[in-house]
């Protein structure tokens, strides 16, 4: 891009794209071979996403690939069929997915996607900065970034807000400080959030692997129908791991989640839990909760059945409350148990039933069989033989 496109130091062109990599694959140079399928293609259908956001049914993958196929990409006669169908449809062949990653580790796909980004976002961007009187780097960034999730600058957004252009007489940073918040707002009820986080294993290496993700049909808190679906996303180098899923907070039925398994390369299956706000961009660690109440079809996993009974007893080995039943076995009591007043003849007998029972036994004024020493006199009955 030539230095008089910008009323500003040129090399900052660099560090505003270097912005845009970080906030969309947190990293400053983003990875020309990553690939993504997210459902954010029309009605919520499955596309293909490229690096930085060459979407498949979105129109710029198709751009880029041609692009590659000018540059004479080892690859070009193999990715040459598949023009006729991008954007129409979603390409589910392996191959087509096998091709891009292969062919994002050439140097001529990374020029091919900075070659049409800047076609696409940056350029147009820019010109439309310049021609509403914006001149500093931040305006253009806020403004590149509209392009590149947008396509353009959105008017129903600018319409809500008063304050006017620079080109209009009005303050540069008053209207872009109204227009991100008419942005945020609108990007908060109306855009799946997007999903980012960095996937760790148990020893607190990075990650690398698969993550299916389920959920039942729910109606989101605004009220749009989401059918019951699945999507598998791959987790990119270092851990790397965006998603973007509808809001599940606040919607009906109460208690739906995202169910996620984790399939790391190293052989490594866990499951998470997932409840996703409003608020874009937002991390793993934000949205994973733990089950409680909800949908009592929601599919659980083996691992979560067995931690939720881990710690309950089986009902024909344990001691009931009531009911009559035999106990085996030498039970030792730390604490003596509490019995009460026995009844029948197999009874147990508490201390006091004892204690009063033999009161008046084995002790008083009695003359012992082995021998005595008695005093005082002996009244004995009438003819009573002695020995």
């Amino acid at each position: 891009m030539a230095a008089q496109t910008v009323p500003f130091a040129p090399e900052l062109i660099d560090f505003i794209r270097r912005v845009l990599s970080v906030a969309e694959t947190d990293k400053p140079v983003w990875n020309p071979s990553a690939l993504y399928k997210y459902n954010d293609g029309p009605n919520q259908t499955p596309q293909w996403t490229l690096s930085i956001g060459f979407t498949e049914m979105g129109g710029n993958l198709k751009p880029v690939i041609e692009r590659y196929i000018e540059l004479g990409g080892t690859l070009a006669i193999q990715l040459v069929p598949y023009l006729a169908v991008i954007g129409k449809k979603h390409i589910t062949d392996p191959e087509f997915k096998e091709l891009l990653q292969k062919a994002g580790k050439e140097p001529v796909m990374a020029q091919a996607q900075n070659e049409i980004f800047d076609e696409r976002y940056l350029g147009p961007a820019f010109e439309w900065a310049k021609k509403h009187g914006f001149s500093q780097p931040l305006s253009f960034l806020v403004i590149a970034d509209s392009y590149l999730h947008s396509g353009s600058m959105l008017g129903f957004l600018m319409e809500r807000f008063p304050e006017k252009k620079p080109v209009d007489g009005g303050n540069e940073a008053d209207w872009i400080n109204a227009y991100l918040k008419a942005r945020r707002a609108w990007l908060a009820g109306h855009s799946n959030p997007i999903l980012r986080g960095t996937v760790y294993r148990a020893d607190g290496t990075v990650a690398s692997g698969t993550a299916l993700i389920s959920w039942p049909s729910f109606q989101s808190a605004e009220g749009d129908a989401v059918a019951a679906g699945k999507l598998s996303a791959t987790i990119g180098p270092l851990g790397a791991f965006t998603a973007q899923l509808v809001p599940n907070v606040g919607s009906s039925p109460a208690g739906t989640y995202y169910v996620v398994v984790f399939q790391l390369d190293d052989g490594t299956v866990r499951t998470e839990y997932w409840a996703v706000p409003a608020t874009s961009p937002t991390t793993i660690a934000a949205v994973l909760t733990t089950p409680g109440t909800g949908l009592g079809n929601l599919a659980a996993t083996q691992q979560y059945v067995n931690t939720a009974v881990a710690t309950r007893a089986l009902d024909a080995t344990v001691v009931h409350l009531s009911g009559t039943e035999t106990i085996t076995g030498t039970k030792h009591f730390a604490v003596p148990p509490a019995l009460p007043a026995p009844s029948g003849v197999n009874d147990a007998a508490n201390k006091g039933y004892v204690d009063a029972a033999v009161a008046n036994v084995g002790a008083g004024s009695f003359v012992s069989k082995a021998g005595d020493t008695m005093s005082g006199p002996l009244t004995l009955p009438a003819e009573t033989p002695l020995v």
